[in-house]
């Protein structure tokens, strides 16, 4: 069995890869949802977004204790590169304590990154990548399970969320700006995390 820190390296790694890689869907895609311009299409293994024309938010955010402090060096990560800090949590899960962020930016995007992780090794990664066209979002997949895929709202992103085996992914995108929550985290936190998106 693999130890935990090592299963956290990889998995990084997988997520940084899946918000970068390009590449072309291998199946007809199996069911679809309106989100903010876009429609989310997965099969059994992959996911990914593709331009719709309409866009709806409904809910009100939840309520959620504020760690905003946490999230400040991933926020200035954001203005560097002029990304709308907005979109950044103010609220974590007790017992995290986040890494510094990291950012780099290549010719087809920018991207920040922050890994979350407790004394008992779970963790969850906040991504923000932006690309320099929306060709590249519609050539982008994300590894999935045979899970369902659903949808959560905080009233002004409607993100799809999605298992694959031992992580869950929360994703949303605007067409250029994907921002992306993996981990290991239970499916009621990772919503927290979602309701405290612009609350700062």
């Amino acid at each position: 069995k693999s130890h935990p820190r090592h299963r956290l390296r990889h998995g990084l790694a997988a997520v940084i890869a899946a918000a970068v890689i390009l590449g072309g869907m291998a199946a007809a895609q199996a069911a679809g949802f309106d989100v903010l311009g876009l429609i989310g299409r997965w099969t059994d293994d992959v996911f990914h977004f593709t331009p719709f024309q309409e866009a709806s938010n409904q809910h009100t955010p939840a309520d959620a204790e504020e760690t905003a402090s946490k999230y400040d060096a991933f926020r200035e990560a954001l203005i560097s590169l002029d990304f709308d800090p907005d979109l950044t949590p103010t609220w974590c899960p007790a017992g995290f304590e986040p890494s510094e962020p990291e950012s780099y930016s290549t010719t087809s995007s920018d991207i920040v990154y922050l890994t979350f992780i407790d004394e008992r090794d779970d963790y969850f990664i906040l991504t923000l990548l932006r690309y320099s066209s929306e060709e590249y979002l519609e050539r982008t997949t994300f590894e999935k399970d045979e899970g369902d895929v659903s949808q959560y709202s905080n009233g002004q992103q409607t993100f799809y969320i999605f298992s694959n085996i031992d992580t869950l992914t929360a994703v949303w995108s605007d067409g250029l700006v994907v921002e992306q929550i993996t981990g290991n985290i239970s499916r009621d936190d990772l919503k927290k995390i979602i309701d405290s998106i612009g609350a700062g």
